[in-house]
């Protein structure tokens, strides 16, 4: 599947998913300084025409807690937009048929939710 909830048609589908979502993280990243709390949504664009909608739920609350645990904004981002994710794939233990994606430096878990 991919984040929009359709079936992924392969390794080349996945690669346009994964520049889609770096896209929008990078924007995500840019546009997440001067807002303050929500939610907040970002669709962006990779060079090569890959498109990616991307939510983060509750900032504020994610931010205080990454302070908390010492975790700076630029590492947080760093870890997201700097390095290639892994994974791209449903796990066959789910049930819920998310698509789970890890950043290459191991830190952080991505999973995909459908609109439902």
């Amino acid at each position: 599947q991919n984040a929009a909830g359709g079936k992924a048609s392969g390794a080349g589908h996945l690669a346009k998913l994964q520049e889609g979502m770096r896209a929008c993280f990078l924007e995500m990243r840019k546009r997440e300084r001067g807002h303050r709390g929500g939610r907040l949504t970002v669709t962006a664009a990779a060079e090569g025409g890959a498109r990616c909608t991307c939510t983060a739920h509750e900032t504020s609350q994610f931010a205080f807690l990454r302070a908390h645990w010492g975790l700076s904004d630029e590492a947080f981002w760093s870890s997201l937009c700097d390095g290639e994710l892994q994974g791209g794939a449903t796990s066959p233990s789910g049930k819920s048929g998310s698509i789970l994606w890890f950043t290459g430096d191991g830190h952080f878990v991505l999973k995909s939710l459908t609109g439902n």
